[in-house]
């Protein structure tokens, strides 16, 4: 394998120094494991623990990569439209052979793009598509009306759930179980737009921010109701990246305020079961947003400093920067409860665009933030003495192949003859060993014969003699 990159190539060709590699996308695969960042000269698969470079493609613009959990196959769009990979066209990937496996054209550039390992999901500004990822057939299309543009996909391979905001007027989702292929219910999740939201492993809750950022709250999934309310801040923020754990016991979020909160829920900590209809009976949620109830009206350019998010359970806002948020309602949640952060760090580097993977394993609680200038930050916290640590920083634009040294001859030859004589059994040629009467192992390269061979050439000789 080449470990020559891009940036060694411009150096060499040049003579100059080279121009720091411009990540456009960034995503993790399902169980946060890996992670994969598109470039402008192609992309590259990461590897978590340890942190490594495991797959580099140099070639087009990549402007979307998805990965399918840790196999082989990862989806990809493109960024340019006079190229091999552009923004109308979907391709699954096989990085074995480097080679598309299958394209999707669209009519509209893609904005959205999840994989499962039974759908697909593929949005567009009109419109969503959920294809079987088995044969590839278009399942059905969910329309869209001046949608947001934000999504999220439960990563679990049991429950398979596809959530999305309805428009830019209103903090609705709408949740669809895409193994059944209808749609569960529709969640009044905040009083203004929601700009983020992701589901646990699992797929039985859905965290959800809002474009003030004051308030995340995590939904019961599939009815929907509200479980929990956790309070971020009181000022506006843009909320970069939500995250829960493996064990859905600990939350992360960053935000546009620098700072990285985590919080403990599922223990110690009551769970509010509340519907919408419960409270609607108690006087709590109005029938209907009247404009007394009405609070400033904000623009998309106020609520969102970024033209394009970097934030990825939805895809690009660019189609709806010239539109209005319309006016904030009344919070239908703000009788309740919110929950403060159990720890906080502040560092200037998160203000900037990032995603966030909490990882939680036999006491040891790890956060990675993955910021969009190719930083990786690594930090160690305990919940219980409430401390968070920095513990590794690396610049993963900067990271190369490790080189795999060739195995000696001899020992490959073995392990091809080992595969070869596999494959025979398999197809039942019954030659899986040349010649049974010996009872030969190798170890260390050398041939070991078992006594019952030196005793039966003893035995032979004697006769002989």
């Amino acid at each position: 394998v080449s470990t020559q990159s891009t940036w060694d190539i411009k150096k060499n060709k040049g003579g100059m120094e080279p121009e720091k590699e411009v990540i456009n996308y960034c995503s993790f695969n399902q169980d946060k494991s890996c992670f994969a960042i598109g470039t402008n000269n192609g992309f590259k698969i990461f590897s978590v623990a340890p942190l490594m470079l495991m797959h580099s493609y140099e070639g087009e613009a990549v402007g979307i990569i998805e990965m399918l959990y840790a196999t082989n196959i990862v989806a990809i769009v493109g960024k340019n439209d006079r190229a091999k990979f552009t923004p109308r066209r979907f391709c699954l990937w096989d990085t074995n052979n480097d080679e598309s496996r299958t394209e999707i054209a669209c009519n509209s550039p893609i904005t959205f793009v999840k994989l499962h390992n039974s759908r697909m999901v593929i949005a567009v500004k009109e419109k969503i598509d959920i294809y079987s990822i088995l044969n590839l057939a278009k399942l059905f299309t969910i329309d869209l009306e001046n949608s947001l543009g934000r999504f999220a996909l439960t990563p679990g391979r049991d429950n398979c759930y596809f959530a999305y905001s309805t428009d830019t007027h209103s903090g609705q989702v709408v949740l669809y179980s895409l193994t059944n292929c209808t749609k569960e219910t529709e969640i009044v999740a905040h009083a203004s737009p929601v700009l983020q939201m992701t589901f646990n492993f699992t797929g039985d809750k859905l965290a959800t921010a809002s474009c003030n950022g004051s308030v995340v709250r995590i939904f019961s999934i599939p009815k929907g109701q509200m479980i929990y309310s956790l309070k971020r801040g009181i000022k506006k923020a843009e909320i970069h990246s939500l995250s829960f754990s493996p064990s859905s016991d600990l939350f992360g979020i960053t935000s546009t305020r620098g700072t990285l909160h985590i919080y403990q829920i599922g223990k110690g900590q009551k769970e509010e079961t509340k519907s919408k209809p419960e409270l609607k009976e108690k006087g709590e949620v109005p029938s209907a947003p009247s404009t007394a109830e009405t609070k400033k009206e904000t623009t998309i350019e106020e609520a969102t400093k970024h033209e394009a998010h970097w934030c990825f359970c939805g895809g690009p806002l660019q189609f709806i920067t010239n539109n209005t948020l319309g006016l904030f309602y009344t919070d239908p949640y703000s009788t309740l409860t919110s929950a403060k952060s159990t720890i906080q760090f502040n560092a200037e580097y998160i203000k900037d665009e990032n995603i966030l993977a909490i990882h939680s394993h036999e006491g040891s609680n790890k956060a990675i933030l993955l910021c969009k200038n190719g930083m990786y930050y690594e930090f160690n916290f305990d919940i219980t003495a409430e401390k968070i640590t920095e513990a590794a920083t690396a610049d993963i634009t900067k990271l190369k192949m490790e080189e795999v040294e060739d195995e000696p001859e001899e020992q490959e030859g073995e392990e091809k003859a080992g595969i070869g004589r596999a494959v025979e059994e398999i197809a039942g040629t019954g030659r899986a060993v040349e010649d049974k009467s010996k009872e030969i192992k190798k170890v260390d390269g050398t041939e070991k014969v078992f006594p019952q061979v030196y005793f039966f050439s003893l035995m032979m000789t004697l006769i002989l003699i």
